[in-house]
């Protein structure tokens, strides 16, 4: 029981020490960002730029709101996540599951532009299990795009270095005309997670 407490506390410590020193959670708390993931967005956007003035933009698994906050600056931004969030501005919040028909069938209303999904589950240690599960977390959000964007429009999702990423690439170029796989630099150095940037979506139908 004292080492577990023991191993808690470290491993809270070590956490509160890397937060105080990150670069980018300093920025986020400098700038109003609610999250430092905001600024992995801001690169893919001066890399690759996704997000055109008056776009309709659709962020899954938005909570806590920074990939919202940053897409909110280029157009009306749809932000869906099962957790509450707290107002932003020219963001319409959506609390429910993506899975639900009704909301798909509300958010279908809009010609959404861009689909987001910087969604990731709790690790669970096991490095094949949280790869495993992050590959269908790309596959859902993919499926989801293909309901609801626009032709020509672009997807951003994030996945797990090392894992099935070549199959999803295959997967994606058959329905995008550029696809592209990148780390930005907010990205902790330890970390594995990259995205794939698509753009120019081809519905299935139009190919």
């Amino acid at each position: 029981m004292r080492l577990q407490r023991w191993y808690s506390i470290t491993t809270k410590n070590q956490w509160y020490n890397r937060q105080s020193h990150d670069k980018y959670v300093k920025l986020a708390q400098k700038h109003g960002y609610r999250c430092r993931s905001a600024y992995k967005l801001f690169e893919i956007q001066e890399k690759f730029n996704i997000l055109r003035r008056n776009d309709t933009i659709l962020d899954l698994g938005a909570s806590p709101g920074g990939w919202s906050q940053v897409a909110s600056k280029y157009g009306n931004t749809i932000s869906v996540d099962l957790l509450p969030m707290e107002p932003i501005d020219k963001c319409q919040i959506v609390t429910g599951d993506i899975h639900d028909e009704e909301i798909i069938r509300e958010i279908s209303q809009h010609n959404v532009n861009v689909v987001l999904s910087d969604m990731a589950h709790s690790f669970t240690g096991s490095r094949t299990l949280d790869v495993a599960r992050m590959d269908e977390l790309v596959e859902f959000a993919f499926s989801i795009a293909n309901i609801l964007l626009k032709p020509g429009g672009n997807f951003v999702a994030k996945y797990l270095q090392g894992s099935g990423e070549h199959g999803l690439r295959s997967m994606l170029e058959n329905q995008f005309h550029s696809v592209s796989m990148f780390k930005p630099k907010a990205c902790r150095k330890e970390s594995t997670e990259s995205y794939f940037i698509c753009r120019g979506f081809k519905p299935i139908n139009n190919i």
